[in-house]
């Protein structure tokens, strides 16, 4: 919403709609929201936790198949794609 151009601009719009959003709007918001940077910037910030929280839990000493299951469930959990 602050990213100051168009897609951000009508972003803001719809979300001051009164009442729930319509289906269409909400896939509009959603279009808007890639438009305007939030997708890829959420992206980021998810694979700069998985690389903290991976980096955190390779050094616990935990059981080294108990490690590899909690970086499978947390690559799934922050590469799925919708």
């Amino acid at each position: 919403l602050s990213a100051g151009n168009l897609a951000s601009d009508e972003l803001r719009n719809l979300y001051e709609t009164d009442g729930e959003l319509t289906d269409s709007q909400v896939d509009r918001a959603a279009a808007l929201i890639a438009d305007a940077g939030g997708r890829d910037g959420t992206l980021s910030e998810a694979r700069r936790h998985l690389e903290a929280a991976l980096a955190a839990v390779d050094g616990t000493g935990l059981v080294p198949s108990a490690v590899g299951e909690l970086v499978e469930l947390a690559r799934f959990v922050t590469d799925r794609d919708f």
